[in-house]
């Protein structure tokens, strides 16, 4: 009988043990559900106080003007850089006695000439010297002859400039008529080119051909100036 009493006795304690469990568990998610709903309670009070909208409002007033001020910086740089634009044209002019090659800066700012160079048959050329040999095919001693010519590589050619001649040879008699002559047909064939390759001040650079100009005047594509990120890969002449 005392074991029978015992054992129930026990069984009572253990029951109520997990009963004050129970208890203690129910307790602890009471409390943490009271404490979340105090949080977003304070959060929602926080976020919906006339202070915390003034404040709101100020941080997006000044994202916006920051925004306005990048963008307003933005096309002060890009008015810049259109006010002081050049435009190198490089072409021939031809008369029955003479023949020019001329350079001249139509835009509005100063082209800086980084390198610039004089191709017969896609070869480049050293200088006008070997020109003539090249178009002429050595019948023409360059000494002999009475033309002139201008260095531009290195140079600064202003906005809205005059022509100024690259080369020029006018013939006084029949032995420089012929040299005229061939260096018409070569440039009218396309076999004789001058290429220069210019920047802006705000370092923008351009590469423009005789041969693309002529191109244009015949109607074809008047994109004929290539923007290139430097000059550094257009050869040299001594031109």
């Amino acid at each position: 009988m005392d074991s029978r009493r015992r054992a129930v006795s026990r069984a009572g304690g253990a029951a109520g043990g997990s009963r004050g469990v129970s208890i203690t568990v129910r307790r602890k998610h009471g409390l943490v559900a009271m404490i979340e709903e105090n949080v977003e309670e304070s959060f929602s009070d926080w976020i919906s106080s006339p202070q915390m909208l003034v404040g709101l409002s100020a941080i997006l007033l000044s994202l916006c003007g920051l925004f306005v001020s990048i963008y307003e910086a933005s096309l002060m740089r890009q008015q810049q850089r259109a006010s002081a634009w050049p435009h190198v044209e490089v072409g021939p002019s031809f008369s029955g006695r003479s023949v020019e090659l001329v350079v001249r800066n139509t835009g509005v700012g100063p082209a800086r000439i980084r390198a610039a160079n004089v191709t017969h048959r896609d070869g480049v050329r050293s200088d006008w010297d070997t020109v003539l040999r090249s178009v002429t095919a050595a019948d023409v001693n360059p000494d002999t002859i009475g033309y002139s010519f201008s260095l531009i590589s290195g140079q600064v050619l202003p906005p809205q400039s005059d022509r100024e001649d690259l080369f020029a040879l006018e013939a006084d008699d029949d032995t420089e008529l012929r040299p005229v002559r061939q260096i018409q047909r070569a440039v009218r064939a396309g076999e004789l080119n001058v290429t220069v390759c210019y920047c802006s001040v705000y370092d923008q650079c351009w590469r423009t051909t005789m041969q693309d100009g002529l191109r244009v005047m015949r109607g074809g594509d008047p994109a004929r100036h290539q923007s290139v990120e430097s000059c550094e890969g257009v050869a040299q002449s001594g031109i």
